[in-house]
């Protein structure tokens, strides 16, 4: 999973496609909801920026695992990889919403923040 963020962070979607294909296999053999998050995820941004732009829909699947298990340490890497994707895609307006949305939410700190203060 190490191996695709840090693809993503450099922005190599060719580096991450091997491991999220390997990350995708080992997750379903063994049953690993947080990995196959991930490898789907990665995956579809590998598969979008290759020009399948059926990659989206493992982007979105992959974020909407992370979300049901209430995980986001990765989310602002993973949601500026799709917002870039949708804007390379022409969708622009959508991308920037993507970021927006993103910028919205509270973070681990001001959570904290907030809560101890009660």
């Amino acid at each position: 999973a190490y191996n695709c963020r840090f693809a993503g962070i450099c922005r190599n979607p060719w580096q991450a496609r091997p491991h999220a294909e390997e990350l995708l296999g080992l997750a379903r053999e063994h049953g690993l909801p947080m990995r196959l998050a991930d490898g789907s995820f990665y995956y579809g941004w590998a598969r979008w920026c290759g020009g399948d732009d059926d990659g989206e829909a493992g982007m979105r699947e992959g974020l909407a695992l992370w979300n049901e298990m209430h995980y986001s340490l990765f989310a602002p890497l993973n949601e500026t990889l799709l917002a870039e994707r949708e804007a390379e895609a022409g969708r622009v307006e959508v991308g920037l919403a993507t970021l927006d949305a993103q910028l919205a939410r509270p973070r681990c700190s001001e959570s904290v923040a907030s809560f101890s203060s009660n």
